[in-house]
């Protein structure tokens, strides 16, 4: 299945009669979001998708997300792929939003007869690597200047700098199941949607330009 088979609301969303009582909607929604915006060329189909579910995520749209795993797994997203967005989102919303969105997708899996747990991801298996492979991850991204960005942090923010590099980096980005480019992607689709972090935004702004080789990204659109 390709966007070019996507229609109207019966093709896009797992519950087509969302808008039966607002067919006014329905046609502005099919015409803008279907026809005008996602099937711009500048993504794949399947990355529009990784985007749409990331999106969702950072802005708490559990009803939305549910409705778009459906679409997202025939444009080829995989249930590997759904996990690892919804478990590096949780280093930037929080467990306290993402632990809805693990049972939503955690049912949908199992209505499409795919067995859980799904195989492991991590390739970190001595938790004290975690800041080293972590580390070395945000080197390999952003560049040489963060190999000390551990030792140069001051005393009272060590300990930030501690659970960036291992948590968010060690604990998400050293996993396999998405490349580099993708967990950039995601990364700056989460910040996007949760709104008022900018200097977060610019950062990861400037590694998407450098990682998609573009000139045209930037925060403000």
């Amino acid at each position: 299945m390709s966007l070019n088979d996507v229609k109207n609301v019966n093709d896009f969303l797992k519950d087509p009669k969302i808008f039966a009582d607002d067919p006014d909607f329905q046609e502005i929604f099919e015409r803008f979001a279907i026809n005008d915006v996602l099937k711009r060329p500048k993504l794949d189909d399947k990355t529009k998708f990784i985007v749409i579910q990331a999106t969702l995520i950072g802005l708490d749209a559990l009803d939305m997300y549910e409705l778009v795993l459906p679409v997202s797994l025939r444009m080829g997203v995989t249930p590997i792929e759904m996990k690892e967005i919804l478990y590096q989102s949780t280093a930037y919303v929080g467990i306290g939003t993402t632990i809805s969105f693990f049972k939503v997708l955690n049912d949908f899996l199992a209505e499409e007869k795919l067995e859980l747990p799904i195989k492991s991801q991590k390739t970190v298996e001595d938790e004290s690597k975690r800041a080293e492979a972590g580390n070395a991850k945000q080197v390999e991204l952003f560049g040489p200047q963060m190999k000390d960005f551990l030792k140069t942090a001051p005393a009272e923010r060590a300990h930030v700098n501690f659970y960036l590099v291992s948590h968010c980096f060690g604990d998400f980005y050293t996993r396999t199941g998405l490349d580099n480019k993708q967990r950039e992607m995601v990364t700056f689709c989460y910040i996007a949607a949760l709104g008022s972090c900018h200097p977060q935004l610019l950062s990861h702004t400037v590694t998407l330009k450098g990682i998609f080789r573009i000139s045209t990204l930037s925060p403000n659109g």
